[in-house]
């Protein structure tokens, strides 16, 4: 995601159905709606005094997903971000990748987790 010094942006997406792309504006409360096809949109809310955002993609032919994360650039105290994807797949066999990045300079700690049917 690409914001600007006006609070409008660019952002693309990882959704199960594939990369989505969006423009939209931040509004004075940090909140902003992408509308990227005519069945999925995605709601973002930011509280930049902490660098912390979460979201919601809006389908109509699938469960509503949440997200969270942490915007890069800011001292957060935060050794370790947990991202948690949870979402169903459109065929069998098709696979969920999810993905960190992890900035900084020093050595970190990641502890990678999943849990599943299988």
């Amino acid at each position: 995601m690409l914001i600007l010094a006006d609070g409008s942006f660019a952002a693309a997406f990882q959704h199960p159905t594939g990369f989505k792309f969006g423009t939209g504006r931040i509004d004075d409360e940090g909140k902003s709606i992408i509308a990227l096809e005519s069945a999925v949109s995605c709601t973002i809310q930011f509280d930049f005094s902490t660098g912390r955002f979460s979201g919601e993609w809006v389908q109509t032919d699938r469960p509503n997903e949440r997200f969270s994360g942490v915007m890069e650039g800011r001292d957060h105290g935060i050794r370790l971000v947990n991202l948690s994807v949870r979402t169903q797949m459109l065929q069998s066999g098709s696979t969920t990748i999810a993905g960190f990045v992890t900035a900084g300079s020093g050595r970190q700690r990641i502890l990678g987790r999943a849990i599943g049917p299988t």
